[in-house]
């Protein structure tokens, strides 16, 4: 037996209007610092638009799931196969790409990232850069000319941050500053 057409929101509205309420109750989740159940609730629904994978990848930054958050960044932003950044990849997801590095242990691989972006100028990457200067400034001298002149990062030293990893490029009641309980989320432009 076919289906009948009409019963089923597949329209292009429909489904936007569902990614929209998943995203809403994604953002509502993480306000609460509930990240484990944002990435449940994501990966229940088993969709795959950037903006829902970009929150998925932050919940794992701030589960503390470093690596996990890495391999799902490096499927949005790197060219399948090779080390090259997609061009057409949103900055947004280069920069959490590049924190999700930077808090696995690979301090080097995030300036790369970052460098090769050029958003020197977001709020958000000069965090990260900060956090990376006052690690350098915390090194010996022969840290800091291994670090100079080859990014060796000296072991058993990680970046530490003293925000929360990832910017999860929408605007949620509870994070930085208060939102009227009436406004929607947004994704950031």
């Amino acid at each position: 037996m076919i289906p009948n057409r009409h019963q089923q929101p597949s329209n292009a509205h429909n489904r936007s209007a569902a990614c929209d309420e998943l995203l809403q109750r994604a953002a509502k989740l993480i306000a609460e610092k509930k990240y484990q159940k944002a990435v449940d609730l994501l990966n229940a629904k088993g969709l795959r638009e950037s903006s829902h994978q970009n929150l998925k990848g932050v919940c794992l930054m701030r589960l503390g799931l470093y690596d996990d958050a890495v391999r799902l960044f490096r499927s949005l932003v790197m060219v399948p196969g090779s080390t090259q950044i997609r061009h057409d990849a949103p900055a947004l997801h280069k920069i959490n790409f590049a924190t999700s590095l930077l808090l696995s242990g690979c301090a080097s691989g995030c300036t790369e990232v970052l460098t090769e972006i050029h958003q020197d100028q977001d709020p958000y990457v000069r965090q990260v850069r900060a956090a990376i200067d006052k690690w350098v400034s915390q090194m010996t001298i022969l840290q800091k000319l291994n670090w100079w002149m080859g990014r060796i990062e000296p072991a058993n030293r990680p970046v530490k941050i003293d925000f929360e990893p990832g910017d999860l490029g929408i605007e949620i009641q509870g994070e930085d500053t208060p939102k009227p309980e009436s406004q929607p989320v947004a994704l950031r432009p």
